[in-house]
């Protein structure tokens, strides 16, 4: 396994950024799947773009403690953009792409965010038609322009709404984020979190939002980093949203600190061939999708032959051996080469017998090896592993609720599914007087009771 230098000087997010473009400034931070075509940035580059969007936001008037709101799917700019927030000392206000029109509008309009940034038409179209009730809105940044076509055609002045490529011209020109970034103190608030926590009538949602600084976001990376088993060089691929904190834990801050690289997918169809294409070392993987794959592989089990017994094997949750689906294969290859060395000796030592009473101990000596191996998971376990892009995989992060079948098949697969739990990850700090955060809708232990419009 490959390993970077560690960044355990910075104190900030944006200042590991700094460190991090500055330690391995060639290395690969950032691999996006567009068009069938995976674009890698490298720590540098990524400094570079988060300084451009962070002056880009000067020119649009963010200061220190402002809220800018982030509605979008997983792709570069999300990363981008919630890093040159951080670094102007504002808050990145993070909403879920899923939540409906009316949720999203109304939590963004009652944390006053002064711009938003939203993925596309869909996320552009569920704060545009609100724009009279959001009287601190300012600016809506979108990612991606296309089927919007007022967004480019206007001035700031003119329509406060702009594509990424006009948003960037405006930060063109010498760099004014990183030393503001620099002076960034670890225990102000940087971001909004959004729980959403079910009511006890399972018919209420309630949306909490609570402030996290620096400090609180390192300090809960550091312990999941430790869970994961997580290294320098490791592929990441989420699949969770970055709106939810885990997620972006694991995505952002490990990279940061570690050195390792985010593959960012399309999704939707493409994520079976994206986890095969990215095999990831640390998998977040939702319980849906978990309990999917465990479907798929007993839709898919053959009736009969060596491949059903070794599934059968696994399915029930049996089977044992190494948690690297490389050290599974390597123990089926070396198996098999003896087997072959086992056989030609035989052939040899009994050359004076009948070539069928032979024939048959050698055989009845390949059913024997084999059958062990099928049983075992041994043969079987590592091609599993790799179809559904989990053959690198040291555990995977999921949600609650896993079901005993699923977890016993993740079991057999050497896959330890860990559940994830939001509450415990970011322990409530005392924030600072000067940041005053009770100015904000959004302070800590605020709820939104936004009932079915999730």
């Amino acid at each position: 396994m490959s390993t970077t230098t560690t960044a355990d000087t910075a104190t900030t997010m944006p200042a590991l950024l700094l460190d991090r473009a500055r330690l391995t400034p060639t290395q690969t931070a950032l691999r996006h799947h567009a068009l069938g075509i995976w674009e890698s940035r490298s720590w540098a580059d990524l400094r570079d773009q988060v300084v451009v969007a962070g002056n880009a936001l000067r020119v649009l008037d963010v200061r220190v403690g402002d809220v800018v709101a982030v509605v979008a799917t997983n792709r570069p700019e999300w990363i981008i953009a919630d890093l040159a927030i951080q670094g102007l000392g504002a808050r990145t206000f993070a909403v879920h792409p899923d939540f409906s029109p009316a949720t999203t509008s109304r939590l963004v309009g009652e944390n006053n965010a002064v711009v938003a940034f939203v993925s596309d038409e869909e996320q552009y179209d569920k704060l545009e038609p609100f724009r009279a009730d959001l009287p601190a809105l300012r600016t809506i940044v979108v990612f991606n322009t296309r089927g919007i076509r007022v967004v480019d055609r206007y001035s700031i002045a003119g329509n406060p709404s702009l594509g990424w490529s006009a948003f960037t011209k405006l930060g063109e020109g010498p760099d004014q984020w990183s030393p503001n970034a620099l002076a960034l103190q670890p225990t102000t608030p940087i971001t909004i979190e959004v729980v959403v926590h079910q009511s006890k009538d399972d018919a209420l949602p309630v949306v909490t939002t609570h402030l996290r600084s620096s400090k609180e976001l390192l300090g809960a990376s550091a312990s999941l980093g430790a869970l994961l088993d997580a290294h320098g060089g490791d592929e990441l691929l989420p699949i969770a949203s970055f709106a939810e904190s885990i997620e972006r834990s694991i995505s952002e801050v490990l990279a940061l600190r570690l050195g390792a690289t985010i593959n960012i997918g399309e999704g939707g169809g493409l994520q079976a061939q994206e986890l095969a294409a990215v095999q990831p070392t640390i998998a977040h993987v939702p319980v849906e999708a978990l309990k999917n794959i465990y479907s798929d592989v007993v839709a898919q089990k053959p009736k009969r032959g060596i491949r059903a017994m070794g599934l059968n094997r696994i399915l029930k949750g049996g089977g044992t051996g190494s948690r690297s689906a490389h050290r599974d294969m390597c123990v089926t290859r070396a198996c098999l080469t003896a087997l072959m060395v086992a056989s030609i000796a035989v052939h040899r030592l009994l050359v004076s017998m009948s070539g069928w009473i032979r024939l048959g101990i050698i055989g009845a000596l390949w059913v024997v090896v084999i059958g062990a191996l099928i049983l075992g998971g041994q043969a079987i376990r590592p091609f599993v592993r790799r179809a559904y892009g989990l053959a690198n995989a040291r555990s995977i992060l999921t949600g609650p609720g896993l079901d005993a079948t699923t977890a016993d098949f993740f079991g057999a697969l050497q896959l330890r599914p860990i559940e994830e739990h939001p509450d415990e990850e970011h322990p409530d700090e005392e924030h600072p007087d000067e940041e005053n955060p009770a100015d904000l809708k959004a302070a800590d232990d605020h709820s939104h009771n936004v009932g079915g419009q999730l």
